[in-house]
């Protein structure tokens, strides 16, 4: 086995960040040509300014003079300090060379250093399930703990009739709650509410075997991801449901690349569970769709992910048109 040199990358360094982009590319256009390249402001940007609460690290892998992988890790610095998540990419024309178990090995070592019981990991898989980064996982000791299916959802093929037509169910359902919408962070008088629907994310949604325990999210926490948000060039359009009583119900909400104008992705959607049965959840997501399509006409797909056992959301947006695009597994390591 060819062993590998590994290098960590100074946030600082552009030429050591561009070179990781150009890897990510690289491996984006081999493994899933028609998918979303990565955003250079992004990349760029995420190190020197990380989400409050997380600690992230960069390597590069060289072999030969050459680079021919990265591994990254991210620590979680308020919650969940059991838990460290990593990525490793080897370059398409490097793999099968063992760089690959040489990389995920260095991110275990540095879990356990960490003081992390566990490392999770991302793996896209076909619609038909298996494929190679299941397999590796498996071998190195992985198992999926959540099962989740990309759907996409193409601007250009919307039923606008039956968009109108579930509009005015989801209307009559939500009789007494109203909406606000804002295109970035959330306004002042609006953060504590935001920050306790964003700490319900950790609760509320299906995590199946994840090893997460619930979050906590305050206002001085939601403005440093936002300012992260803001400093990768990253665009987010929000709706929110406002109960009878003016404390927020629900949000649902869409972000976007600076680089890239054609694809967005949902972000979260949320609606409290002493608010559900009002179709809140349907209304937010329309409502949101038309903010995206004002303020950001040239996008044509949004992509959003759910739980295979997250029927309610599936439903959601089945209705509107998503269709499966591909799955992403959610595996843990034991350290």
């Amino acid at each position: 086995m060819t062993s590998l040199t590994l290098e960590t990358v100074d946030p600082t360094d552009e030429a050591a960040l561009r070179e990781w982009f150009t890897l990510r590319a690289a491996a984006q256009v081999h493994d899933v040509p028609d998918d979303v390249p990565p955003c250079w402001t992004d990349v760029r940007a995420r190190l020197l300014v990380p989400v409050r609460g997380t600690a992230e690290t960069v390597w590069l892998a060289r072999s030969g003079g050459r680079t021919v992988g990265a591994a990254q890790i991210m620590l979680p610095t308020l919650d969940n300090p059991d838990n460290a998540m990593v990525d490793l990419l080897v370059a398409p024309e490097q793999r099968r060379r063992g760089f690959g178990r040489q990389l995920l090995e260095h991110l275990m070592d540095a879990g356990r250093t960490a003081g992390c019981k566990r490392l999770f990991v991302e793996a896209r898989e076909p619609l038909d399930g298996g494929g190679p980064a299941p397999r590796f996982l498996t071998a190195m000791g992985g198992r999926k703990a959540l099962a989740d299916t990309r759907r996409r959802l193409r601007l250009d093929a919307l039923d606008t009739a039956e968009l109108a037509r579930l509009r005015g169910e989801a209307e009559r359902a939500a009789a007494g709650y109203t909406l606000e919408q804002w295109f970035g962070a959330p306004p002042e008088h609006r953060l504590d509410g935001m920050a306790g629907l964003v700490a319900r994310m950790s609760t509320d949604v299906p995590l199946d075997d994840l090893h997460l325990a619930p979050e906590a999210w305050d206002a001085e926490r939601l403005r440093g991801m936002e300012a992260s948000r803001d400093a990768r060039g990253l665009w987010r359009a929000t709706t929110a449901a406002v109960a009878p009583d003016g404390a927020l119900a629900g949000f649902s909400q869409v972000t976007g690349y600076a680089t890239i104008g054609w694809f967005a992705h949902q972000s979260d959607t949320i609606v409290l569970g002493e608010h559900r049965g009002h179709r809140l959840g349907m209304l937010l997501k329309l409502a949101n769709l038309d903010l995206v399509r004002e303020r950001r006409p040239d996008v044509r797909v949004i992509d959003t992910y759910n739980a295979d056992t997250n029927r309610h959301m599936i439903a959601i947006n089945d209705a509107l048109g998503c269709y499966p695009f591909d799955r992403l597994g959610e595996w843990e390591i034991d350290l």
